[in-house]
This record gives structure tokens, sequence and C-alpha cells, in this order.
């Protein structure tokens, strides 16, 4: 079982009042329900969500796996002390269902398969089909560094402009409200110039932390920037605009290429 130490919450308020957790028959969602739960403050609704593939062989076993893996996540919830709900589903679409119930909530959760990038875009894993689809911030989770609580150390990957502003304002209220350090990397694609509203959101974080974040700088394409960063900090958790690319331009997205290779949890954020 992965062990993450649990951050100390400040009187800061809420960041979440709605988070959908999709959970699997693996071992591989645990840190997925950890996170979740470690994210829900008092009065947040936490539903924790198993959509499994309708077929006619196989299905009975499938469910029993997801309700399985439902109890297990609810389990987690109430040890940290976080009431949570279950659903239980099938569907010919279980990565389309669950962004379906995703919708009109705070955040939705998810762990990291394992799958690489080119195999997640080729089977519509729920993690690529998420980052590319869904209308509300995406959480894929993944174990911190040994010794790192979540989300206890956070970069922010920012390039200054509108599409970084609302990842800004959510890591402010993420550290603001867990204690956490930031760190942000000025991350762009090409040679793309940077905004001004990359001090802008260094400001924003000190205000809300009271803490002036490092600002680091590392060259080569962004998300190979970002995941070195992410490294050097220790980082638990990465937080990153989107610009909503879809079909061949979303091959080039920063954000769909850390949600695959991250060395860390990363948070999408839609403008």
């Amino acid at each position: 079982m992965n062990s993450q130490t649990v951050p100390t919450r400040t009187h800061a308020r809420p960041t979440f009042t709605s988070i959908v957790c999709g959970v699997d028959g693996g071992t591989t969602g645990r840190d997925a329900a950890l996170q979740a739960a470690l994210l829900a403050d008092e009065g947040t609704a936490l539903t924790y969500v198993a959509v499994s593939w309708d077929q006619v062989a196989g299905a009975t076993a499938a469910d029993n796996d997801a309700r399985d893996s439902l109890c297990r996540a609810r389990d987690k919830a109430r040890a940290l002390g976080v009431h949570s709900s279950v659903v239980n589903e099938q569907s010919y679409d279980p990565a389309g269902r669950l962004l379906e119930l995703a919708a009109g909530h705070d955040l939705l959760v998810l762990d990291s398969t394992g799958h690489s990038r080119a195999r997640g875009i080729m089977d519509g894993s729920a993690v690529t089909a998420a980052v590319h689809r869904s209308a509300v911030p995406v959480l894929v989770a993944r174990q911190p560094p040994e010794g790192v609580a979540f989300p206890a150390r956070i970069i922010l990957a920012s390039d200054g402009t509108p599409a970084s502003d609302a990842a800004a304002s959510l890591t402010a209220r993420i550290a603001e409200r867990h204690g956490a350090h930031v760190a942000i990397v000025g991350a762009r694609d090409h040679d793309a110039p940077f905004r001004p509203g990359l001090a802008e959101h260094a400001t924003l974080i000190e205000e809300a932390t009271g803490t002036e974040p490092l600002i680091l700088d590392h060259g080569g394409p962004p998300h190979d920037a970002v995941a070195a960063a992410a490294r050097d900090f220790g980082s638990s958790l990465i937080v990153t605009g989107s610009r909503g690319l879809t079909g061949v331009s979303a091959l080039r997205s920063v954000s769909e290429r850390l949600a695959h290779t991250a060395p860390c949890s990363v948070l999408v954020v839609r403008p």
C-alpha cells in the first residue's frame, strides 16, 4: 500500500466543493483515491465512480472488481475523516461516461494508468480522454516522491498567457489551503514570448501564501523543462493550464504530454 504523508490544512476557504474520482479494479487507483480525499475539505462532496465496460462475457467479474475498488476508496477517505459516496455503472464507453458524470463538478481525479502517451491516444484511455475533453480541471494522480506530502510542493507551469491564469489562481488556492511551497516554471511553446502575466502569477501566489515562489529556469521543450523542474524541486504536484487543443494539434500539447510523462501528479486546468 502506498504511504503518503497527510498535509496540514489551514483555515483558508475550501478549494473544491465537489470532486469526482474515477477508480478501477487494479492497484493503480490507490493514489487517485487518496489524493481526492486529501483535496476534499469539510463540506466537499466527494464521489468515487467506477465505470466498467458493459459486455456479456465477464460483466459480473468486472462489476465485482468495481465494487471492491469503490469500497477500498471509501474506506481510504473515511480513514481521513472524509465522507464520500459511490457510483457503480457499466458502459460501452467508460471514459465518455465518466466525463458525463464529472460535468458540473469542480474536479475530476484519475490515476495514471501507466499507459504510454501513444497507447493512451490509440486506446482512448480515461486519462487521455479527460485531458482532451473534460470541461472541468483534471488531476492525474501519481505517488509523490518519498517523504513528500501531497500537495506540499507544487510546480506551476506558466507562460504568462490567459491560458495560465486559471492555473495560477487554482495553484494559489491549493497552496494557501494546504500550506504548500510553490515554484514557477516559465513554460512556453518554442520561441513564443512570455507575457507580463508571469510576474502577476508570482504576486498572486505570494499574496495567498505569504511566501515568494521560486522561479525556476529550465531549457529545452516545455514538457521536458517542467518535468525536470518537478524532479529538482521534489514536487508532488504540477499545475498547468490547457488551451483545449484537439486532433493533431493535441500531439504537441504541453499539458497532455505532462499528464502522461510527469514524475508526479499533474493538475490540468481549463481557462
